[in-house]
């Protein structure tokens, strides 16, 4: 016999399954209600015609379409201070309700702990991340024609003239921590003006060796990926990039734990790579909503062939997964900060 306080837990038990059922969908529709006839700007702090820019145009094509209302997509790019003027915009003026997305700086972090002052004016750790589209890999890399120092043994021993742009770049970076925590011994030379005059300089024997990115190395120059032309001596990444399983990441060289874990806050843009954020007091729903939104683009097969199409690596990473790079990155002892800043005011 079924009694009347059964009947009524029974009651309440199908009452909060159908309030679960309706909830949901209505959240959806609410969502969808308001991104239906909206704009969704998706922020660049570089040009139009460089990584950042290709990503963001390919990604358009495909991401509104998977957002609830399937909103217009358009680009802007907001050039200034290394990505900072973009990121200052972003995290203090953007509309904070889901109707701009910062695809920001790889370094967003480290230069928020390496640079912060006036000119920063964001917190990188209070930023919601909708995960990255592909994490941004740097390799030491040495023409072999120019040089029998092929690994980092040899290096240690001869010298090898480096090239690089500006100091303030993460190749600069990454080949002064190799000079100062690892012992290689490296004549850097820094200050062109442009990337492709670092690899013209690399290829004609000027320079022996640099540090690149892997896209730029697969995309733009495949002649050195043929045997005999480049030895890659290690990765500045937090996990190995699947095409270089072989090659070793700088941390795992490092002769103290100290030292490994500077090269590992060096590391974070491996991960931060293209990743897209929203600024900080954007609503949770809308949050969740674009997070769900980018993991089903990262996966539409459309949107994959037009990534191979246009050779860009798609090699995403979750919302959590670069928001726990990113917090780890900002939260680094201030010791360690001073040691990283102190090797690069040096040269190494």
């Amino acid at each position: 016999m079924t009694t009347p306080l059964r009947q009524g837990a029974v009651a309440l038990v199908c009452a909060l399954t159908a309030a679960v059922a309706v909830g949901a969908p209505a959240r959806a529709d609410a969502e969808a209600d308001f991104f239906r006839d909206r704009t969704v700007t998706v922020l660049s702090g570089f040009g139009a015609g460089g990584m950042y820019g290709i990503y963001t145009r390919v990604l358009n094509k495909h991401f509104g379409k998977h957002i609830p209302g399937n909103p217009t997509m358009v680009a802007q790019f907001m050039t200034g201070a290394g990505g900072v003027k973009a990121a200052n915009y972003f995290y203090s003026a953007a509309p904070k309700d889901g109707t701009t997305i910062g695809m920001l700086s790889q370094a967003i972090a480290l230069t928020q702990m390496l640079k912060g002052g006036t000119n920063v004016r964001y917190d990188a750790g209070k930023m919601h991340w909708l995960g990255s589209m592909d994490g941004v890999v740097n390799i030491f890399s040495v023409w072999n024609a120019s040089t029998k120092a092929q690994s980092l043994e040899e290096l240690r021993k001869t010298e090898v003239v480096a090239g690089a742009t500006g100091k303030g770049s993460i190749g600069y970076m990454n080949l002064v921590l190799t000079k100062a925590l690892l012992g290689a011994k490296i004549k850097i030379i820094a200050g062109y003006n442009s990337v492709s005059l670092v690899d013209k300089a690399f290829e004609n024997g000027e320079v022996q060796s640099r540090a690149a990115t892997w896209i730029s190395i697969k995309t733009r120059k495949q002649h050195w990926m043929k045997p005999g032309v480049v030895t890659h001596i290690m990765q500045y990444a937090l996990k190995k990039h699947p095409d270089l399983p072989n090659i070793p990441l700088a941390q795992e060289l490092a002769g103290s734990d100290e030292d490994r874990r500077i090269l590992e806050f060096a590391a974070s843009p491996s991960v931060v790579g293209r990743s897209l954020a929203l600024p900080p007091g954007t609503p949770a729903s809308r949050v969740a909503t674009l997070r769900k939104a980018f993991e089903a683009t990262m996966k539409d097969p459309e949107f994959l062939k037009e990534a191979r199409a246009r050779q860009l690596p798609i090699l995403w990473s979750t919302g959590d997964e670069v928001a726990g790079v990113i917090r780890s990155t900002v939260s680094a002892p201030p010791a360690l900060v001073k040691r990283v800043q102190d090797i690069i005011a040096s040269g190494g």
